[in-house]
This record gives structure tokens, C-alpha cells and sequence, in this order.
């Protein structure tokens, strides 16, 4: 399963040792638990696909091999010693808590701390049954992409906020061009540039900081599979700019919003979205750099709860404070200079499990 469109090698490898879905070489394996040693962000990352995992219920797959991570991530022997096997990924798990926090507070390019404890309860919870009860759950999964966009085919996006219905991207205003300023579509020849934080009806009453470009999925057929909890939507997107003030700050964002059937869109604004939204989850990729020859991402991943039938997905470009300076610092309505976003991708992943009886794991 391809979870996440920008997956790094070391990660997906990392993944298929975490879940026994096929051997890893050696060298491989001693790569990761260096990597594992040396790497705070590296860590945070693995440690939120385990969550992703067990959200998707593909959970108490075969072991890790606890006594080997628990040796590069310092828990001391002599606990290990004492403790019983069941006690072993609790305390692994609580280091990378730890070790999340402290990279989310230090690195920016990490979305935002992850929620640490409740990822450990749920990982420790799910690996402390698998080793009483004696049962693996295999997932099979199948994957759909939703939207791949690159700008290259109209029409280009409407400028009139939230879509009033799925099949056509809409919100603030934006220009589909080839290369502008520097900057090169990530592929293909044309990629979305912002010129705007409005869009056409827009209330002069409330401040505009953020470029929004959305667009509505209907999954309402998929119902069944959304109310058992086993339908993922995942959404990326690249995004660049060309040189801007060093006293400027512009980040990058993803978000996807659940929402059920009784949401009028055709007349919805996007704070009703977001109020009346069953849940959402946001992605992104802070303090863009000055460099237009690259590209930086930004993802997010949602388990759609009961009760979804459409799937709004937005794709943000952000003004945001420099240092210590608040909201009120920024223009009440932003004008893009060079601000660039290409390569939209979302796809649909529905995981169903079927158990396993397993040799059971003494206590």
C-alpha cells in the first residue's frame, strides 16, 4: 500500500520490516537502526505511520524486533532485563514520544508535534493484545487515485470560493501559466499561480491571508466501507516561490475536511466548512524557501468517520508572522507576488482485515 504519495526509501523500507511485508537485507536493517540512532526526525516519522497503521487497523502484524530498537534508542539493559516482553514496546514507545516532541519544537519542516501519548496507547495497546491473544491481522488493501492534477488540461480553477459541487477545482484568485519568474512547473508544462487571498463575494469584514485553491469528492457510493472505518483519503501538493522578502513567511498546506450530506455547498462559505465539517486534518510544509528551483511538499491523511459522503480538499498558500510578530502584523489582504503550487495528488485507500491464528507469544 503506497500510504503516503512522498514516502522516502528509508522509510517505506522501515515499514516493510514494522509489518513483516517481506524480508529486509541486512545492510538495510543496519542502515535504519543507525539511522533510527542518529535521526530525531527520521524517528518522528516512524512513529506516526505506526499510528497511521493502526488507525487503519493493520495492526499485530508480525513482531518487530524490540530487543534490537529498544538497544539503539537507549533503553538500558538492565530494564530490558527485568521487564516482561509485553513491558518491551511500552518503553520504546515512550522514548519516541519523547524524541517526537523534541523534534517537533526543533526542526520545522515536521507538520506539528505529533499527539505522542495517544499514539503510543494505541501502538502499545494494539502489540500488548497481539501478544495475548495469539491472532495477526492482515490487511488488504486497494488504492484508487482520486485526482492527479497538473494544471495542464481546463479549464483553469474558478474564483468563486468553496465549489458548489464535485468536478472542478474553485477559490481565491489564481492563474494557470508555464514558467513565471524563475520558477518551472513541476511537471509538465503549466502549474497554479496565486495572485490573491480572496476570491469574488469575499466579506470585506474579515481578513484574507491564504490562497485557497479547492475541489469536492464525492464518495458516497463507498458507505459501507466508511462506516466500517476502513476508508483513508490521502492529498498532497508541491509548492513554490520565487524570491520574496527576507522579512516574509509563507507556508504550505494541505487539508482535507469529511463532510456528510446535509452541507449545502452551494452556498457555503469556508468557516461553515470547517464548523460544520465531521472532522478534518490539515498538512504542511513551514517557511517556504527563496530558492525557485525547488519544490517542497506537503501532505495529510484522514480515516473518514461514519456518516461521509463527500471529501472537500483544499490546497493552501499562507502568510504567516516572521519571529515573534503576531496576526495583526500581516496585510488584512494578501497580494501573491510569485506563489506557485503543482503536482495535486489524492488518492482513496480502503483497508479490510482478515485474522490470522498465530503461535502465541508467552507473557
Amino acid at each position: 500500500m503506497n500510504s503516503d504519495l512522498h514516502m522516502t526509501p528509508d522509510l517505506a523500507v522501515f515499514l516493510q520490516a514494522w509489518t513483516g511485508g517481506g524480508p529486509v537485507p541486512d545492510v538495510d536493517r543496519e542502515r535504519l537502526l543507525h539511522r533510527l540512532e542518529d535521526d530525531a526526525v527520521f524517528r518522528a516519522e516512524c512513529l506516526a505511520e505506526i499510528r497511521m497503521l493502526g488507525m487503519l487497523k493493520a495492526v499485530q502484524a508480525p513482531p518487530p524486533r524490540w530487543l534490537d530498537i529498544t538497544d539503539v534508542l537507549g533503553v538500558s539493559a538492565s530494564a530490558v532485563d527485568a521487564a516482561p516482553v509485553r513491558e518491551l514496546p511500552r518503553a520504546v514507545m515512550a522514548r519516541l514520544a519523547r524524541e517526537t516532541i523534541a523534534a517537533g519544537r526543533s526542526r520545522r519542516h515536521l507538520d506539528r508535534p505529533i499527539a505522542a501519548a495517544a499514539a503510543v496507547g494505541i501502538v502499545v495497546g494494539m502489540l500488548c493484545t497481539s501478544a495475548v491473544l495469539g491472532f495477526a491481522t492482515r490487511p488488504l488493501s486497494r488504492e484508487t487515485m482520486l485526482i492527479r492534477e497538473g494544471f495542464e488540461e481546463p479549464p483553469a480553477p474558478g474564483v468563486t470560493g468553496v465549489p458548489a459541487g464535485p468536478g472542478r477545482w474553485s477559490g481565491d484568485y489564481s492563474e494557470v501559466v508555464g514558467v513565471r519568474q524563475g520558477v518551472k512547473p513541476a511537471g509538465g508544462s503549466c502549474m497554479l499561480r496565486f495572485q490573491r487571498a480572496d476570491h469574488e463575494g469575499s466579506p470585506a469584514s474579515r481578513p484574507h491571508r491564504s490562497g485557497d485553491a479547492m475541489r469536492v469528492v464525492d464518495v458516497g457510493m463507498l458507505s459501507q466501507s466508511i462506516d466500517r472505518g476502513v476508508v483513508m483519503v490521502s492529498l498532497s501538493a508541491l509548492f513554490n516561490a520565487a524570491g520574496f522578502p527576507a522579512d516574509e513567511r509563507y507556508d504550505g498546506a494541505v487539508t482535507i475536511y469529511a463532510l456528510d450530506a446535509d452541507l449545502p455547498l452551494d452556498r457555503a462559505t469556508e468557516e461553515i466548512v470547517y464548523r460544520e465539517a465531521l472532522t478534518s486534518t490539515t498538512g504542511d510544509w513551514k517557511s517556504l524557501d527563496r530558492d525557485p528551483g525547488t519544490w517542497q511538499p506537503a501532505s495529510a491523511r484522514l480515516l473518514l468517520p461514519p456518516g461521509t459522503t463527500r471529501v472537500l480538499l483544499k490546497v493552501s498558500l499562507r502568510r504567516m508572522p516572521v519571529g515573534r510578530q503576531g496576526l495583526d502584523s500581516l496585510p488584512e489582504r494578501v497580494t501573491f507576488a510569485g506563489h506557485f503550487i503543482d503536482d495535486v495528488q489524492a488518492s482513496l485507500v480502503i483497508t479490510e482485515s482478515t485474522s490470522v491464528t498465530q503461535r502465541r507469544v508467552a507473557p
